[in-house]
């Protein structure tokens, strides 16, 4: 699948789809770390059809295609610093990578950050073959629950070469 994944620009025509894979990606993610109603709050504040609309008049939103049909999508907030990427759902491992390099490509110089649940194996082992570092912790709240958050950093220099 993977020689067949696009990455474009998202559009309001993406919206039902991208609706779903949030919500199925949410509660695979992470129904491990977080109690129904904080995901339940989570995926109602972020991605609702209106939260993802507001994210698509922005530009912000990047989407991967397989054949035609969306597989994820990444949500990204550039700054004259740093790339930050707020969220990154996939139905479809080969999407994480990706929009990962979309991402990259897009920060060019700048370094990219990802924010994920400390501890969380998924994401933490995916960030690390990607070229990822650890960085800072912090508080926030998932939803209605509050969490200890890992951002992790890209820098150019040490971005893949595939």
């Amino acid at each position: 699948m993977f020689g067949h994944m696009k990455v474009r620009q998202g559009g309001r025509g993406d919206l039902t789809a991208l609706e779903q894979i949030a919500q199925q990606t949410a509660w695979d993610l992470y129904s491990d770390f977080l109690q129904p109603p904080a995901i339940k709050s989570l995926v109602e504040e972020r991605y609702s059809r209106q939260a993802l609309s507001r994210r698509m008049l922005a530009g912000t939103v990047l989407v991967a295609t397989d054949e035609g049909e969306i597989v994820g999508f990444a949500d990204i907030s550039p700054a004259s610093d740093h790339v930050a990427v707020k969220a990154l759902w996939a139905v479809d491992p080969a999407a994480v990578v990706s929009l990962l390099d979309a991402v990259t490509a897009r920060g060019g110089s700048l370094p990219i950050s990802f924010d994920v649940l400390l501890g969380d194996p998924r994401w933490e082992a995916t960030l690390e073959r990607r070229g990822f570092v650890p960085g800072e912790t912090f508080d926030t709240t998932a939803g209605v629950e509050p969490v200890l958050m890992r951002r992790w950093w890209l820098t150019p220099a040490t971005a893949p070469t595939e």
